[in-house]
């Protein structure tokens, strides 16, 4: 599995230019036996490698992990930085300030779209659970 931490500065691609687009990295899965082939265009995540790593290794017993594999994933991707959640999906970019939500249809977050409800809720859902985890150090297999 070969991947990198964001997108270097020095790139000259204006889509990677941006507070979303420096985050935009390739992930790549090698198998000796070439058994994965072709490419993948679903919005993922570092949190997604070690339970896609699991996947491809037949692992089936429980673990805790915030992230799906890429083999079998609806295609979101979370960060926080700065204060601010940023919750990308197919249906756009989700922006949440201190409880206020706001979508945009580009990474350059110039053009505001209606949000979506189901966006919101799974982001809500996320942050309480990884929140509570957390707060109750209770990340482990029950």
């Amino acid at each position: 599995m070969i991947t990198a931490d964001h997108t270097s500065p020095g790139s000259n691609n204006k889509i990677y230019k941006n507070k979303i687009g420096r985050y935009s990295i390739p992930m790549l899965f090698f198998t000796p036996d070439q058994s994965l082939k072709g490419q993948n265009d679903i919005i993922t995540q570092h949190i997604d490698i070690m339970p896609s790593l699991l996947d491809r290794i037949g692992y089936n017993k429980p673990y805790i992990a915030f992230g799906e594999s890429v083999f079998d994933k609806n295609g979101w991707a979370l960060h926080y930085i700065n204060n601010r959640y940023c919750l990308i999906t197919e249906n756009g970019l989700l922006n949440n300030i201190d409880e206020n939500y706001i979508n945009y249809a580009d990474w350059s977050l110039k053009n505001k779209i209606k949000t979506n409800s189901d966006d919101i809720m799974f982001l809500k859902s996320f942050k309480q659970v990884y929140t509570q985890s957390m707060k109750d150090n209770n990340l482990k297999v029950k």
